[in-house]
């Protein structure tokens, strides 16, 4: 099954609000510093994980064509998108005490998000992502819907839109067959394994766990 998901951009900071831990720099400052600080997602294979993947290319990419040096930082993600731009873009975290980042790779293109973070310009869209599952074709040889899953098992990363689509799909009917992993990397190694009948996530991320299947 394929469904469209959100695009990606890249967010700048325009301003800052309230209390910061480091004020946002402007286009003019950022040119005169010479580097260009760009946050990335902690963990976040195939787009950034140990200083690597699709979002730390691209980083530096925006900093070669601004003349600039990308300085490339991971950081841990909180319990929202608008929670991540207020710890990283534009006030910062109160524990954290370093500079807030310019630029903030991998953020959805949605018209609420755009609406509700008015502190930060949301722009540059450079992918688009879809949902896809993966299957046991011997155990789910054709999967018309997804009601096969009120009798078989798919597993999906905690917390993210899928794990809410399949636990709300069907009136909850599917709800006591989904398994849910840390991350995408483990569901398609339980899919290996025969602990799942499928996993459900975004193509890219099943595509950098397909040395599991």
């Amino acid at each position: 099954m394929w469904t469209r998901w959100a695009g990606c951009l890249v967010a700048l900071a325009v301003g800052s609000t309230g209390v910061t831990v480091a004020s946002a720099a402007t286009l003019e400052e950022i040119r005169k510093a010479g580097r260009l600080h760009v946050a990335v997602y902690h963990e976040h294979a195939p787009f950034s994980d140990d200083g690597k993947g699709i979002d730390v290319d691209v980083a530096k990419a925006l900093a070669e064509k601004l003349g600039l040096v990308a300085e490339v930082k991971a950081y841990p993600d909180a319990d929202s998108i608008d929670g991540d731009l207020r710890n990283i873009i534009w006030r910062g975290h109160p524990l954290w005490r370093e500079r807030l980042a310019d630029v903030m790779m991998h953020v959805p293109v949605d018209p609420h998000v755009i609406q509700k973070n008015e502190q930060v310009l949301i722009f540059a869209p450079y992918f688009r992502e879809r949902l896809v599952v993966a299957r046991n074709k011997v155990r789910i040889p054709n999967l018309p819907t997804l009601q096969i899953f009120s009798s078989e098992k798919i597993g999906v990363q905690v917390e993210t839109l899928e794990d809410r689509y399949l636990v709300s799909s069907f009136g909850g009917l599917l709800r006591d067959n989904v398994v849910h992993f840390g991350t995408p990397l483990q569901a398609t190694a339980a899919l290996v394994k025969d602990e799942v009948s499928a996993v459900m996530g975004r193509q890219t991320m099943i595509e950098a766990g397909g040395g599991n299947l």
